[in-house]
């Protein structure tokens, strides 16, 4: 293109040219430069120019009688020479020059300005981009504040870098004029300040001081006041958090209970800025522990009013649930736990949009607890220590020696506490593993089967200390506890047939209500409802049973003999 029209001024120069004289006036709009002539033009014909030597693009008159053109380079200030012609169809080859522009200073047109925030740091500076700007020029902020600046180029056009007073201000006007061309026509620009903003939600909060996060704020406390819930609140420091964030430290007054309050800022020069915001919730405390089955806890935190308590298991296969709770105070509630086990997570949520939640609080059921540990004493199951050996008419009566076989066994061990439930059940008794029996587990009984040998790894004796731990789902809770001996229950189902006591130290029944036998399953005779029986354990004891109803028998049959002596005589 620029080869192009370089032949057309080379043909001009050769051919000659015709100049249409008529008056012209020079306008800007934004970028825009138009030239509006006296004279109409002819409509749909390419025009040519150049501007301080420089071609132009195919341009077109806009309308009729006026020439609008962008110049490829809009950071110059001052047309020299503003050249533009035409072809007529009749004559292609002789250009019609129209009248040229000369010695045209340009306005300085104002693009953007930014940042926009309402309050600035201090030496904060705001960048003012623009065209046809000047080398040199003075800006003014409303009418008492100015500032000498000269031209910093950028790939895309002119900009100017600006220091405001450090101060709240109203919208100002910003106007730039040319220090270097005098005869400039100075743009002005309606500086809006934004207002500062601040984040819905307070994510700190040490003591009585929350930090809330705002933009467009500044550094000058003095300038700013705060309110929450209307009550007037001092401002501690703030601190510069990210680019045009920072931190304000607002002490929090006693009326905040819940999540939800009101924030008003009052700036020297601006006004109020009601708003809203969210203290998040917190939970610092939970007691007590909650039993298997349930059960009340009391729960210290922050800001808890209005807020639900979710709880949530560790075991992601159980649901969180809402807990009924009843708010006491804004930093205290009780709460009812449903029956579960294992570990949880506590969580205050306030449910009304913006939604804000507490960190999780990491909690627990009560740990098992034990009492007592019991198990059947066995029979002992003995074997003769001498047999036969060689002829029936052998006269050798020394026993032979024999080993006792060291023989696997099991035994039922009951262990009573509390706590307990069959989810991730593991009991072990002094190390070894009790293997769970599918019997019914209780909160306060578990069965277990214990594994022995006869001889090289015996069972303990009553009085023996076991150690014992019992595990549900991950919580585990041991102790040192004696071992006691159970007693077998009857043909009834009941411990020593629900006719006498247990002795734990023996593991014997003892019998009473004249009720005998191993079990006390043995009722007592008619005859022998005026007397009591009493039954010894011990076989060597057996002489000396002597039944009350043989002494009747022997008392009755002496009178009859005293009384036939007696007749004889």
């Amino acid at each position: 293109m620029k080869s192009l029209n370089l032949l057309l001024l080379i043909s001009l120069s050769l051919l000659g040219h015709h100049v249409v004289s008529a008056s012209y006036i020079v306008t800007q709009d934004y970028y825009y430069i138009y030239v509006q002539y006296s004279t109409p033009l002819p409509a749909n014909t390419p025009f040519y120019a150049t501007v301080n030597g420089n071609q132009m693009n195919f341009i077109s008159p806009y309308p009729a009688n006026k020439i609008q053109f962008i110049p490829e380079n809009t950071q110059f200030t001052k047309i020299e020479s503003l050249k533009c012609w035409y072809f007529t169809a009749s004559d292609p080859n002789t250009p019609i020059y129209l009248e040229e522009v000369t010695n045209y200073d340009l306005s300085p047109k104002i693009q953007l300005i930014g940042p926009d925030t309402q309050v600035q740091l201090s030496s904060r500076p705001i960048t003012i981009a623009g065209f046809y700007f000047p080398q040199n020029a003075t800006i003014e902020m409303g009418s008492n504040y100015t500032q000498d600046v000269s031209i910093f180029v950028n790939q895309y056009n002119n900009s100017y870098i600006f220091t405001p007073p450090n101060s709240v201000v109203s919208p100002k006007t910003i106007t730039v004029k040319s220090r270097t061309n005098p005869s400039a026509t100075p743009d002005v620009y309606q500086f809006m300040y934004k207002y500062p903003t601040w984040d819905p939600i307070v994510e700190s909060v040490q003591g009585d001081t929350a930090t809330v996060i705002a933009t467009g704020i500044g550094m000058d406390k003095s300038l700013l006041t705060f309110k929450i819930n209307n009550v007037l609140v001092p401002i501690s420091g703030i601190t510069q958090e990210a680019d045009y964030k920072f931190g304000l430290q607002l002490t929090v007054p006693a009326n905040v209970e819940s999540a939800n309050a009101t924030l008003t800022a009052t700036f020297s020069i601006g006004g109020d800025i009601p708003g809203k915001i969210r203290f998040k919730p917190s939970i610092t405390s939970a007691d007590p522990k909650p039993l298997v089955v349930g059960g009340n806890i009391s729960i210290v935190g922050r800001f808890l009013k209005g807020s639900t308590i979710v709880m949530t298991p560790f075991d992601t296969n159980v649901a969180s649930s809402n807990l009924s709770c009843t708010i006491t105070d804004a930093n205290n509630t009780k709460c009812f736990v449903p029956a579960q086990t294992g570990r949880f997570y506590l969580q205050a949520v306030y449910p009304i949009a913006p939604v804000v939640q507490s960190e999780n609080f990491e909690f627990q059921f009560a740990n098992p607890t034990i009492s007592h540990i019991f198990y059947t004493k066995p029979i002992i199951e003995t074997s003769s220590s001498a047999s036969a050996s060689g002829s029936e008419n052998s006269t050798d009566t020394t026993p032979t020696p024999t080993t006792p076989p060291d023989l696997d066994k099991t035994i039922k061990i009951t262990i009573t506490g509390s706590n307990f439930n069959s989810k991730g059940l593991e009991v072990q008794f002094n190390g070894k593993t009790c293997n769970v029996t599918d019997q019914t587990i209780t909160k306060d009984t578990i069965y277990c089967i214990l594994p022995y040998k006869t001889q090289s790894d015996p069972l303990p004796v009553s009085g023996d200390s076991i150690e014992i731990s019992v595990t549900v789902d991950g919580l585990e809770g041991s102790d040192i506890i004696d071992l006691l001996y159970s007693c077998e229950n009857g043909a009834n189902g009941q411990m020593c047939s629900g006719q006498g006591s247990c002795l734990s130290q023996s593991g014997e029944c003892n019998c009473s209500n004249g009720y005998s036998g191993d079990l006390c399953q043995v009722a007592p005779t008619t005859a022998s409802t005026t007397t009591t029986t009493t039954t010894s354990n011990n076989p060597d004891n057996d002489d000396l049973k002597v039944s009350s109803t043989s002494k009747i028998s022997i008392y009755f049959s002496s009178i009859l003999l005293f009384i036939i002596i007696n007749v004889f005589i």
